[in-house]
């Protein structure tokens, strides 16, 4: 504030300064033309009154003094001074929101996290998979794992779709990884056992079925197992020899 007042008083001298300028200019180019009209005039004598007038140095002084002030009057005009802007920018408050933009970023939808991802996902798979379309639900247990691969239930599900597709190698390794990631699920250590009964490791097999009865006694029922996770009439068929040796 304190320089915007200064730069007011100077702008009103440099005006004052030009505007004397300016007269004095005009006065100064009058005088030259009444000279040149008298040296084109015809020679007659005249007496006239004697008049005092400025010296031509004092004019020429003014008419520069006013060029001056202009050319500083223009120079603020279109260079604010930068005291001047950091005071302007002092004085400057933060604009209010707009309620639209307020009400835009009020609903604007929340990104789902990689887990919530991996869980719609791995839902859609089980509704392929339950429905028998083993392809299908392999391509989205893929898709869970690829958008959170600390997820474990996409590797158990997508290990019981290369079960039923033949590829058992692939879904002992994919069984291993899921209890790696959540050593209590029964349902890894069924499938597990389940599939290691099938290429003849019947030690680790009954291991491993026996920790999933452990973990859930449920494991032992073939009807439960169909109802509520889904396993299919043929690998309920391969761990029948399980349940026959461990459920009493």
């Amino acid at each position: 504030m304190f320089f915007s007042i200064i730069r007011l008083a100077a702008g009103a001298l440099a005006m004052e300064l030009f505007i004397i300028g300016l007269v004095f200019g005009l006065m100064a180019m009058r005088m030259f033309m009444r000279m040149f009209r008298r040296s084109e005039a015809p020679v007659v004598v005249v007496h006239w009154p004697e008049r005092r007038s400025a010296s031509p140095g004092c004019l020429r002084f003014f008419v520069v003094l006013g060029l001056l002030a202009g050319g500083f009057i223009i120079s603020s005009h279109f260079w604010p001074a930068q005291a001047d802007q950091q005071s302007l920018g002092a004085t400057m408050r933060p604009a209010t929101p707009s309620p639209l933009v307020g009400a835009m970023v009020a609903h604007t939808p929340t990104l789902t996290t990689p887990r919530e991802g991996a869980e719609e996902k791995n839902r859609t798979g089980l509704a392929l998979f339950a429905g028998g379309d083993y392809a299908a639900a392999e391509v989205w247990f893929q898709a869970a794992i690829s958008a959170d691969p600390s997820y474990y239930e996409p590797y158990n599900n997508l290990a019981f779709c290369l079960y039923e597709r033949g590829d058992i190698e692939r879904a002992i390794g994919l069984w291993h990884t899921a209890l790696q990631l959540d050593p209590g699920s029964p349902d890894a250590h069924a499938g597990l056992a389940t599939a290691l009964w099938m290429v003849g490791q019947h030690h680790e097999a009954q291991q491993s079925y026996q920790r999933a009865l452990e973990l859930q006694p449920l494991y032992g029922n073939a009807d439960w197992m169909a109802q509520a996770r889904y396993w299919s009439p043929k690998i309920l068929a391969d761990s029948q020899p399980l349940r026959g040796r461990l459920v009493l």
